[in-house]
Formats: structure tokens, C-alpha cells, sequence
């Protein structure tokens, strides 16, 4: 039971975090819980450096559902689709994906990227996190591309398979929410 102290310490805390509520503005206080969530472990597969950059407004990702979803591969997509991007990401395919995959994505010592869905997750986080750590006990492993490269790596892949298998749209309505770790697995 609470003493007399106790009881006024108690309604001085609730009535600070109804100011704090009140006086932070919206858009820092969804962005606040966002990071309070990851810190929490309730937001799997994104580390909090790369979290907190996405969170700036001039990211271009808009991250406030993962209050609701918890689930990055429903809500961060890939902001570097232009043209010049996708180009930037053909150069960098070359140089550094090419020899395994095939210039045209075709396939050859690593797996095609044409006409097929991808085994570790078709949304543009699940491709931007194949790219980035590799995949576990095979060939490809982490390319510590920045940010942006990775990003444009994913839209030129995107953009070679012109069957549809791996195209925006195609990657259906469900999502699970499935740990990167259990992926590989």
C-alpha cells in the first residue's frame, strides 16, 4: 500500500509524463516510441543506428506504422528507385554481384535473380538485409556497401526481372513477421 508520500510522488509522475505527452509535438513523439519499441526488442532486424537514421524526416521512409506493425518488412521500402539510381545500381551489380549472379541476373555460380521468388523474403527490406549481411553458410556473404548502394542494388535487381516474380507489387497482402536469424536459418 502506498504511504501519503508515496500516493503524491506517484500522481507528480503521472501528471510529468501527461506534460511531457502534451508538449513534445507529434512528430517527435511517434518517432520517440519507435525507438522505445526497438530498445524494448519489440522490433526485430534493424539495428538502432540504421533505425534512428530512418527516422529523420529527410530519410524519405516513413516509419510511423511500426508502432502498430512491429514489422519492418511491411514498412521500410526502398526510397532509391529513380532512374540514376537503379543505373548507379547496374554499375555496382556489375562490379560486385555479376560474377556470381550473371550480368543479366541469370545465375551462375550464386542462384538467378530473374523469374523466381526470392528465398529469403520478397519485400525491399528482406532484399536490402540479403544484400547487406549475406546469407549464412553459402558463397555470398556481407557486402558493407553504404546505405544508399545497398538501396540501389535492390531497385536494379527489382528492375532486371521483367517476369514480375520479384516485382513491387507482387508480394502479396500477408506479411509475417519472422526474424532475419530464423530466415537463415
Amino acid at each position: 500500500m502506498l504511504t501519503k508520500r508515496g500516493k503524491r510522488l506517484s500522481a507528480v509522475a503521472v501528471l510529468v509524463a501527461a506534460l511531457v505527452a502534451i508538449m513534445i509535438p507529434a512528430p517527435v513523439r511517434w518517432r520517440v516510441e519507435v525507438v522505445l519499441l526497438s530498445l524494448a526488442g519489440r522490433i526485430p532486424d534493424i539495428e538502432l543506428k540504421r533505425l534512428l537514421a530512418y527516422l529523420m524526416p529527410s530519410s524519405g521512409q516513413w516509419l510511423r506504422p511500426l508502432i502498430e506493425t512491429h514489422n519492418p518488412y511491411a514498412v521500410i521500402r526502398n526510397v532509391k528507385t529513380t532512374p540514376a539510381d537503379i543505373e548507379a545500381g547496374a554499375t555496382l551489380f556489375r562490379s560486385q554481384c555479376a560474377e556470381c549472379h550473371a550480368p543479366d541476373g541469370s545465375g551462375g555460380r550464386g542462384p538467378r535473380l530473374i523469374g523466381r521468388q526470392f528465398t529469403h523474403g520478397e519485400s525491399d527490406w528482406a532484399v536490402y538485409r540479403t544484400i547487406r549481411l549475406g546469407i549464412p553458410n553459402t558463397t555470398m556473404g556481407p557486402h558493407p556497401l553504404p546505405d544508399a548502394a545497398v538501396w540501389q542494388l535492390e531497385a536494379f535487381v527489382r528492375s532486371i526481372d521483367t517476369s514480375g516474380a520479384t516485382a513491387r507489387g507482387s508480394r502479396g497482402a500477408a506479411s509475417v513477421p519472422v526474424p532475419y536469424d530464423e530466415l537463415a536459418a
